[in-house]
């Protein structure tokens, strides 16, 4: 098992790999975030160019990850994901 930890001011996050697991766990002070439980997917008939900014991230993760959980605690949003399986690298 590998553990990477990193820290900001605002933000600080740890990643966690083992055998057919990744856990990306994040805690940030700000205001309040509050996951939509169904993330909508973007409007793939404009052209790359012509399609608003940003919402593509959500689209990923929700598409990737096996599991996605969100808490307030302390003033702090945590945010954690894991993705297992064909995702990372094992069957």
């Amino acid at each position: 098992m590998v553990t990477v930890r990193t820290a900001r001011p605002r933000c600080a996050s740890s990643s966690t790999w083992r055998p057919g697991v990744s856990v990306c766990s994040t805690r940030t002070r700000g205001r309040r975030t509050i996951p939509s439980p169904a993330v909508a997917l973007p409007d793939d008939t404009a052209e790359v160019d012509e399609r608003p900014v940003g919402g593509l991230g959500l689209v990923l993760i929700a598409g990737l990850a096996s599991e996605v959980h969100y808490r307030r605690e302390d003033g702090k949003n945590l945010i954690s994901l894991a993705i297992t399986g064909s995702a990372t690298g094992s069957a």
